[in-house]
């Protein structure tokens, strides 16, 4: 993962859509105990965060991002309510494990799948979670399909001949994908339809949370 430069304030005030996301996956986290050590990761200015704490008021909330833009922000807004670092989470190394990871629109500035999930493995306590939203992917004769192919070509152009590079690719997460990579890092997988984000003209919902258990 790269710390991809970032306008904070910028970001702060135009991420409803991530937040809309965040709502959904934290409303749908059931189970976790009030005392529990929650890691946010890709915490943005904190917003989600935020919405974290109100979910384990008895326990502790750990946020980590890239961006050290994003990381001052958040540390401004959540003050010492929770622990904000900056650091790529390819490097993650938690003294403790946690007891759930979440992370909302992270997933698709991260290329190396493989690391991330044994990071995330080893972060995670037996029976921890580790929760994310993702979105269905568009059929193949649909616009928005090739607007995503051709979008993903043109980022990896871009990145191949320009520094510091702006890693951004949205078809790397397919579901089918996912479930299978998880599997060969010890997750059990399970979804959960987010119908209030929205469904697909077949009826079928735009996004899920995935459920991946240490």
């Amino acid at each position: 993962m790269v710390g991809t430069p970032w306008d904070a304030r910028t970001y702060d005030l135009s991420s409803q859509p991530q937040q809309a996301w965040a709502s959904e996956v934290l409303t749908r986290l059931e189970g976790i105990a009030r005392d529990a050590t929650v890691l946010d990761v890709g915490c943005g200015t904190g917003r989600v965060t935020e919405a974290l704490l109100a979910l384990v008021p008895q326990g502790r909330v750990l946020a980590m991002d890239a961006s050290a833009d994003m990381v001052a922000l958040a540390r401004s807004r959540l003050g010492d309510r929770a622990e904000v670092w900056c650091e790529d989470v390819l490097q993650l190394d938690l003294d403790e494990p946690v007891d759930a990871i979440v992370s909302t629109a992270t997933l698709h500035w991260i290329t190396d799948h493989d690391r991330l999930w044994a990071r995330l493995a080893q972060a995670l306590r037996p029976g921890g979670v580790f929760a994310f939203p993702i979105g269905a992917p568009p059929p193949i004769a649909s616009r928005w399909y090739w607007a995503l192919l051709g979008f993903d070509l043109a980022m990896r152009v871009r990145n191949a001949v320009r520094r510091p590079p702006f890693v951004m690719y949205y078809r790397t997460c397919p579901l089918q994908a996912l479930r299978a990579d998880l599997a060969a890092s010890r997750f059990a997988v399970t979804t959960v339809p987010l119908t209030a984000l929205g469904q697909r003209a077949d009826g079928s919902p735009r996004f899920r949370l995935v459920l991946a258990r240490a």
